[in-house]
């Protein structure tokens, strides 16, 4: 799987016999999304680091995030193990808590921005400004 900015990028692999896969060229399809949320193993994930692009890891391979989640590529957040490293149930609940609202914030101001933008002119002269009427996202 890969993220792109138009959504998720998935590839057909086959399993051996040994239980190693291997990926099956010209199967890419393309599921697009204004919003990706991964939900992966514990520990460690060097291949997601590897294979997006902007994506920073630390010296034991977790990811960079700010207090609030977010990695170092705007607009992908990251909670748990892949950020603390292995914890008890109850810290990656919580703290998964907490970037799940900073994912909602993100996710709020993003809509808001792209309505505001849709209600002006596209020459720029006339921009009407409802964002304190927009209905909030379910």
């Amino acid at each position: 799987m890969e993220i792109v900015d138009k959504g998720a990028i998935f590839r057909d692999v086959e399993e051996h016999e040994d239980h190693a896969f291997t990926e099956i060229p010209g199967t890419d399809t393309l599921y697009p999304a204004d919003s990706v949320i991964i939900s992966i193993t514990q520990g460690p994930q060097k291949a997601i680091v590897s294979t997006t692009t902007g994506l920073s890891a630390d010296g034991r391979g977790l990811l960079v995030t700010n207090e609030s989640g977010q990695t170092t590529r705007p607009g992908i957040f990251a909670s748990g193990d892949v950020v603390n490293g292995a914890r008890t149930v109850v810290e990656a609940v919580a703290y998964s808590k907490k970037v799940a609202q900073a994912m909602h914030a993100y996710i709020q101001s993003t809509w808001r921005r792209r309505a505001v933008r849709a209600f002006c002119h596209p020459t720029g002269d006339i921009c009407a400004h409802p964002a304190q009427n927009l209905p909030e996202m379910a």
